[in-house]
């Protein structure tokens, strides 16, 4: 009885969820009631349910308003990690760049108390936010059953097609049709509405391209177009431009990961496939010039009168004549999400929060950058411009300030290293490939999108992603020790039949 009722949880919360945007229901006092039972059943069932079904508990509570109870979730999946004896560094060079970040996190953090100020409640903020979810997604490796892989695909359709009735009632409810914020989706946010929604296209477009995906039949055909089409009209409301972007280029890379690994993959087929779409992006480019130029223009534009490149120029090149630009002021003093909740007395944000007063106020660094550049009067300017280019935050520079160069370096080459792992276990193991895919993309992403936005500090996304890294990592490493699929498992509408059949042999956990 337990069991089934975790089994069913997350179905419930994620549909409860969709259930309250669609009517608009979800700021009510019935509303707010229901989201805080959803949110104390996702705490408990991380804790206490089977790791399969506490992974898509994980995914059903992103789909909920704040970050409190995601934080919540990232340190219960870490203690499920730590108690099984699966949280760790292995031997590989991946493992040896993050073990690098961390150590280059403690030297900033000693130096900043000695040489700035000493904060220690500001590190452990830092730690919660930031280092925890870097440390579930590069040191948890769990052991997961095989039958997770198609049932965490069928999950993450399901939360797509979820989308789209909300999206459409928000369309509805605002009466024009012109692509904006509140085209927000369950999250209540379109840069996340189109940040997955690119992803899911990204998916379908690689599978395509190095034809692993199974369309034969007029039902397979149907089925994909079909979720092909609802990405499409995700993407299109959310106008979320810098992310959508970002995760569409990080498609390419990861096609060009899939096209050295060379498993299970015609080489030949694939460079043809992707001239071929090469030539029709180019194609469309042209016939649309006059709506690329327009928005190129507009980009630079909003790029060299915003505050965040202003702010990307103090830390980079200011930085220094003040403090070590080697080593860094220190987690959480500089530009993290950790250093902007203390910062209420410089920054132009809610003042009366606990954590707030907890914290404040602002510490020195984060006052002489930050200072003058989101105040009243930049916060209402910010509708008539790109909000991702104006809001002075930023996850390098971020990285840069507190942690230095070094931290940068390595996390740079550790989100290279763990999308071409999870390139290399999509393309050895057929059963995990949409998932092994997608994890791929999103760390490639991660890259340009931390220019814009403190992703790494953002729940919303890294839980998800590290569900999707984990299972990946731990379905893989169940079928390298002999592990099989059983008949039932069955994955959802682009994954080949193929897919399942007898598990690779290979190692997924050396090299990078």
């Amino acid at each position: 009885m337990i069991g089934r009722f975790w089994h069913r949880a997350p179905w419930w919360i994620a549909g409860g969820v969709a259930s309250l945007a669609l009517f608009d229901f979800q700021f009510s006092v019935a509303g707010k009631a229901l989201t805080l039972v959803a949110i104390v059943i996702g705490l408990a069932g991380v804790l206490v349910a089977p790791l399969a079904d506490a992974m898509l508990l994980a995914i059903a509570m992103s789909l909920l308003p704040g970050d409190v109870a995601l934080f919540g979730m990232t340190l219960g999946l870490l203690y499920r990690a730590a108690r099984s004896r699966s949280l760790g560094f292995d031997g590989s060079l991946r493992s040896m760049l993050l073990f690098g970040f961390f150590v280059s996190a403690v030297g900033s953090a000693l130096f900043g108390a000695m040489a700035v100020e000493a904060r220690p409640l500001q590190w452990f903020v830092w730690t919660a936010t930031l280092g925890a979810p870097l440390l579930l997604l590069g040191g948890a490796f769990l052991r997961l059953p095989y039958q997770l892989a198609p049932l965490l695909s069928r999950f993450l359709v399901f939360v797509l097609w979820l989308q789209v009735p909300v999206c459409i009632a928000q369309l509805v409810r605002h009466g024009d049709p012109e692509p904006g914020d509140w085209f927000a989706g369950l999250w209540g946010n379109a840069n996340l509405v189109g940040l997955w929604g690119g992803a899911t296209l990204s998916v379908c477009a690689v599978r395509l391209l190095t034809r692993t995906a199974a369309l034969e039949g007029p039902r397979t055909w149907i089925v994909g177009f079909s979720h092909f089409a609802a990405a499409a009209f995700l993407v299109w409301g959310a106008s979320a431009k810098i992310y959508s972007g970002s995760i569409f280029g990080a498609a390419a890379v990861v096609t060009a990961m899939l096209l050295i690994a060379g498993t299970g993959i015609s080489r030949i087929g694939t460079v043809f496939r992707a001239g071929v779409a090469i030539l029709a992006l180019l194609l469309t480019g042209v016939l649309a010039e006059s709506w690329v130029r327009d928005n190129f223009e507009g980009f630079i534009s909003n790029w060299e009168n915003s505050e965040k490149q202003v702010l990307l120029a103090r830390v980079v090149f200011d930085v220094a004549q003040r403090y070590n630009s080697v080593l860094g002021v220190g987690p959480g003093m500089l530009g993290s999400r950790a250093a902007s909740a203390a910062s209420a007395d410089v920054l132009y944000k809610e003042t009366g929060g606990a954590l707030s007063n907890l914290l404040g106020p602002a510490p020195k660094p984060e006052r002489w950058a930050m200072y003058g550049l989101w105040d009243a009067e930049v916060v209402q300017g910010v509708t008539d411009k790109s909000a991702l280019l104006t809001m002075p935050f930023s996850g390098w520079g971020s990285l840069r300030a507190e942690l230095g160069w070094p931290a940068v370096i390595l996390l740079i080459f550790y989100l290279v290293a763990l999308s071409r792992q999870m390139a290399s276990i999509a393309s050895l193991h057929p059963g995990v490939r949409s998932i092994g895919i997608a994890a791929a993309v999103a760390c490639v992403g991660l890259l340009p999108i931390l220019f814009f936005d403190n992703i790494l500090e953002q729940p919303h996304i890294m839980v998800p992603l590290a569900v999707l890294v984990i299972t990946a990592r731990g379905v893989a490493s169940g079928l390298v020790k002999g592990t099989t699929a059983t008949a039932s498992d069955r994955l959802p509408a682009l994954e080949s039949p193929a897919d399942h059949s007898r598990p690779h042999s290979s190692l997924t956990r050396g090299g990078l």
